[in-house]
């Protein structure tokens, strides 16, 4: 059954999911490490950003020539709870802790043999980073370490060689590493940059060396993903928040510790998972006691987690200790109700059907053992031991009263003027051409009148030659994510106007045939940004929302592949039920 709240209506259906793959065969192809995957898994994170910083008034202490570091004197907290950061991480549903080890100003949270720039050195006089430690062991929560190479800034101003520099840097990540361990991940900040701005360093000794210190980590410790750094393409942004849709596979470059290019391209021979991250508060550190600083509530936690790790990213949020050395309780009675909120939502209402292996022309048939479950979510997740595989992918519904299928709407930007199915093209005067419309594509499929202009370098470009030719009446130009149509312009002559939401297209209209088209009347109501199907990539996991439905039945059905074999690898499909982003959880608490 479908329940339509909103109408009262209620009507019967079976959903179908179907998708194109794009083919790749087990060998040859990218794939994630074990540790790659065991940290898409884990999805969220909780950053710690606490250091001697929160004692002083800058938010990047002792980082820019002539600026004093701010004394390990003052580095005393009050009332220091390592236990109190670990029981808010599994309160968040965070299965992973990044704690600021030292930051960019080289303050340590241990007791270190390479610097007198550490708590060892202050009022406070302990081991933070070992409390940490017995914390996250005893709670069952992985450690994550923030200690970039070439930032330090209490080194730099002690005017230290290039070699001293990195072998002590080096030393530092050894103790880490060895002593402070197991480490699930480094927070590598500023990869694979040089010295400068934020990061202090002699001049000379990065990017040369960077691959001493992947080496290092390689030798000691090799279950340690490093992301950021060469092991995913780590903080992007800083605003949470991650691009849809989700391409590991990527080309690595000449210097061995970057990757990009990523696409759904066979051809691709490295993994790379997507990181983003962001901080709850109004800066990365607390200021004092930090009781009121703009800390996030739980609903704009929600939004940013369906963003990220809700399409396949992991997600490292901030909850920045105060002076007193705990999270401030505003902060964490906000996490708590989202973490609430979130393990009842990733609870799923059936068993999932999982572990499927099987061609593209064999539907897989999901027999909910709930009778009449109700739902508004569904999740599903790609094996991603064999690579990625899912193209692209659509939600569809059989409505038995009508006996009919019928597509649940798109995840999709808010559509240009005009109808967002075929018809009329948007008003645009003769000889003009409208503005460009992001993530719609004019040209789905080829249809007739379509021909490749050629590879252009965007889409301002390609609108160019469109307006050029008196044979384009509408182009669409793809981004470099495209795979095969990667930068490629096509120019659509003809006046049928079919635009479709899809990430990554940039199209626009010329009218140089066109009937008048200034007398269209209103575009219909686009529905809310974060409702529907995405389409395109599944990865980690990707979960879409839909109209809340009943039924006993889901049938995963996958149209045609990429190219090759067509073999997909599921590792679960799941029915939830929760509110969307653009909703409050109040209202399901």
């Amino acid at each position: 059954l479908e329940l339509n709240m909103a109408s009262n209506s209620i009507q019967v259906v079976l959903v179908v999911i179907s998708v194109v793959v794009f083919p790749l065969v087990v060998s040859g192809i990218a794939t994630p490490s074990a540790y790659q995957n065991a940290e898409m898994d884990t999805g969220l994170a909780q950053f710690m950003h606490f250091s001697v910083d929160p004692f002083g008034d800058e938010q990047h202490n002792c980082v820019h020539p002539g600026q004093p570091c701010v004394p390990a004197s003052d580095f005393n907290p009050s009332n220091l709870s390592t236990d109190q950061w670990v029981e808010t991480a599994v309160k968040f549903g965070a299965g992973e802790i990044c704690l600021t080890a030292h930051h960019e100003g080289g303050f340590c949270l241990w007791d270190t043999n390479y610097s007198n720039y550490s708590v060892m050195n202050s009022p406070y006089g302990k081991d933070v980073v070992k409390q940490f430690v017995e914390s996250c062991n005893k709670h069952g929560v992985k450690i994550c370490y923030y200690m970039g190479p070439n930032a330090n800034g209490y080194l730099n101003n002690l005017k230290l060689s290039s070699e001293e520099f990195v072998e002590r840097q080096l030393g530092m990540l050894t103790e880490l590493l060895t002593s402070y361990g197991p480490v699930s991940r480094l927070w590598w900040d500023h990869y694979p940059s040089g010295c400068g701005g934020l990061a202090a360093c002699p001049e000379g000794s990065f990017p040369a060396a960077w691959p001493k210190f992947v080496n290092l980590v390689r030798k000691l410790s090799p279950s340690t993903v490093i992301c950021p750094g060469p092991d995913c393409d780590g903080h992007q942004g800083e605003s949470g928040i991650g691009k849809y849709p989700t391409w590991y596979p990527c080309t690595g470059e000449s210097d061995g510790l970057t990757c990009s290019n990523h696409g759904p391209n066979p051809a691709a021979t490295v993994f790379h998972p997507y990181e983003a991250c962001a901080t709850m508060a109004s800066g990365w550190f607390c200021k004092g006691t930090c009781e009121d600083q703009g800390f996030w509530d739980a609903d704009k936690i929600w939004a940013h987690y369906i963003d990220s790790v809700g399409i396949g990213w992991i997600n490292t949020l901030n909850a920045p200790p105060s002076t007193v050395g705990q999270i401030p309780s505003n902060l964490v009675n906000n996490i708590t109700i989202f973490g609430e909120f979130l393990r009842k939502f990733l609870t799923p209402l059936a068993p999932p059907i999982s572990n499927i292996t099987t061609q593209c022309s064999q539907p897989i048939v999901y027999n909910i053992s709930v009778p009449i479950t109700t739902f508004n979510a569904i999740m599903v997740k790609e094996d991603l031991s064999y690579g990625q595989r899912v193209f692209a992918y659509d939600i569809d519904f059989y409505n038995m009263t009508s006996s009919s299928w019928q597509t649940f709407p798109r995840n999709a930007p808010i559509p240009p003027p005009g109808p967002p199915g075929p018809g009329p093209a948007p008003p645009v005067p003769r000889g003009q051409c409208s503005p460009i419309m992001n993530n719609i594509n004019l040209v789905r499929d080829l249809p007739n009148g379509c021909k490749k202009h050629g590879v252009t370098p965007d889409a301002n470009s390609c609108l160019s030659a469109c307006q050029a030719d008196s044979t384009c009446n509408f182009f669409t130009w793809h981004d470099e994510h495209q795979g095969n149509f990667a930068k490629m312009c096509v120019f659509k002559s003809g006046d049928q106007y079919d635009p479709y939401p899809q990430s990554g297209h940039y199209s626009g209209v010329c009218n140089h045939t066109l009937l008048d088209t200034t007398q269209h009347g209103k575009p219909k109501p686009s529905p809310k940004p974060d409702f529907g199907i995405h389409g395109q990539s599944v990865g980690a996991r990707i979960i879409d929302f839909v109209n809340e439905t009943q039924t006993t039945k889901i049938r995963f059905r996958c149209n045609s592949t990429f190219e090759g074999d067509g073999t997909i690898y599921i590792k679960s499909i799941s029915v939830h039920a929760g509110t969307s982003p653009s909703d409050s959880i109040k209202a399901y608490q």
